[in-house]
């Protein structure tokens, strides 16, 4: 894993001890990374805070997963949820350093099949939106811990054609899924109120990944097969 400094666009560490690392999220306070290693079955955690004695080092790796593909930490910063690509499962890893079960999986939910690295959490920590490329659709999962539904599947979106990557608009009102390139290199636009489709957008080249605008007004796709990344108008 590489560090980069984002002021100079520099390299400024290498770091080892991974195997096959795919899928990488910070916590919110930006003091831990937690890497997925696919074909490891482990995930590291980074300790990242510039501060202290174990900067950029791996702190800890934590087992119990199935090919562990795309990963993301909620915004409270006390979970991260961790799609098993070999299984048929999303599982919850406790990230809070004050709490007894600290870096280890504390649930195992199951969704449809084959969980790809589409993984993404709302705004509000209410809610995970994973896709499922083998079965076309895309899991809700609450992870709302006061929800009597917390950490289970509460929806089940079809209608997609092998999704990947997902993005969650940051008033939590929308989700963009990718289309593999296969299937039309599109991208979905699903309503987070009544998961429903509601709109798809062509003119992709192998679109592989997503990521929404601080404000919500565009979305950025990088297509993997044209070398570019489109930029799309949310409110068009």
């Amino acid at each position: 894993v590489s560090v980069l400094d984002t002021a100079t666009n520099t390299i400024t560490a290498t770091i080892g001890g991974f195997a096959s690392p795919w899928g990488v999220a910070s916590s919110p306070d930006g003091t831990r990374a937690y890497i997925t290693n696919l074909f490891g079955n482990t995930v590291s955690v980074l300790d990242t805070d510039a501060t202290s004695p174990g900067y950029n080092t791996v702190t800890a790796t934590i087992g119990g997963f199935t090919n562990p593909f795309g990963v993301a930490v909620t915004p409270d910063g006390t979970r991260a949820y961790i799609t098993n690509e070999g299984g048929t499962s999303v599982s919850v890893v406790d990230t809070d350093p004050t709490s007894l079960g600290y870096n280890s999986v504390t649930a195992t939910i199951a969704v449809t099949a084959s969980p790809e690295a589409g993984l993404a959490v709302s705004p509000d920590g209410t809610r995970a939106y994973i896709t499922n490329s083998d079965s076309n659709t895309v899991s809700v999962i609450d992870t709302d811990p006061t929800s009597l539904g917390y950490n289970t599947v509460t929806a089940t979106i079809g209608g997609f054609r092998n999704p990947d990557g997902v993005a969650v608009s940051p008033d939590g009102a929308r989700a963009y899924i990718i289309n593999g390139n296969r299937f039309g290199g599109t991208v979905s636009v699903i309503d987070t109120a009544t998961n429903t489709i509601t709109a798809t957008i062509g003119g992709f080249d192998d679109p592989s990944a997503v990521a929404v605008s601080p404000d919500g007004s565009r979305v950025y796709v990088a297509n993997y097969g044209g070398d570019t990344v489109s930029v799309v108008d949310t409110a068009t």
